[in-house]
Formats: C-alpha cells, sequence, structure tokens
C-alpha cells in the first residue's frame, strides 16, 4: 500500500502569531513517490488516489503564550484537521494529529504549525517524534 514518514533533522524556527508550513529533508520511507526532498519538501502528495491515514507530531520548545496550533492543511487552502491546545505552564508543547480524508492523485496534504508566544521558538527536531508527517493508504 502507498505510504510515506518524513521528517527535519534539524529544528525550525517558528515566528509568533504566523501559520508556518512545516518542511521535511529526511524520509523514513517513501514507496509511491509522495515526498520530494528537493521540490516543495513540506508536501505529501497522493499518487494513488484513495482514503489515507495523515498523522503529524511536533514539539514546541518552552515558551509563555496562549495557545500552541497544529493542522493539516488539503491543497494549501483547506483544513482538514485542527487540534489548538494552551501550553503547560512549563516546559515542552508535544501535540499529535491524525485524520482519515479520500485523497484524488494530485491532492496534497502540508502539516501547519501556529503559536503566540510574542518572539519565536523551535519546533524542536526530536528523533522518532518531532516534526514528523506521514500518510498511508487506507483504502479505495
Amino acid at each position: 500500500m502507498p505510504s510515506a514518514r518524513v521528517y527535519n533533522s534539524a529544528a525550525i524556527s517558528i515566528t509568533s502569531g504566523t501559520l508556518t508550513a512545516l518542511t521535511f529533508d529526511t524520509e523514513r520511507y517513501d514507496n509511491d513517490a509522495i515526498h520530494s526532498v528537493t521540490t516543495n519538501t513540506g508536501r505529501l502528495t497522493c499518487v494513488t488516489a484513495g482514503r489515507y491515514v495523515i498523522t503529524g507530531s511536533v514539539e514546541f520548545t518552552a515558551g509563555a503564550g496562549t495557545y500552541r496550533l497544529l493542522e493539516v492543511l488539503l491543497n494549501g487552502a483547506t483544513i482538514i484537521s485542527s487540534l489548538r491546545v494552551p501550553p503547560p505552564s512549563s516546559g515542552l508543547t508535544r501535540l499529535s494529529i491524525a485524520t482519515q480524508y479520500n485523497l484524488a492523485a494530485t491532492d496534497y496534504v502540508e502539516l501547519r504549525v501556529q503559536h503566540d508566544v510574542g518572539s519565536a521558538i523551535n519546533m524542536n527536531s526530536s528523533g522518532n517524534y518531532s516534526p514528523e508527517f506521514a500518510m498511508a493508504l487506507l483504502g479505495s
């Protein structure tokens, strides 16, 4: 079954108050040319149409503010899953998201984040967890 899982090998600075599509420079696996490490590296693109499970996980560094946001965006325009939570009083914020969605060939999804700390904070690079983005065909 077509599937891919990708991650970024370095921390990513996220500007406060700005929706940011994450990029991914490394593939854990990709058996259907779903991801490219050279072009549109933030996208997972459907090659084989069908119902997919789409997942993502991130880890924000500690910081103040009132929220952390994680969402899956379809074709650069439609939010198909969203999670917004308050940060803990201290420490890291770890978020995971999952959804199922019917994708047509050439549809693509992106993983976006946002926060309101007031200054930039990092999206940590933590082995096997952050930032990670994946999709797998469940069926047609």
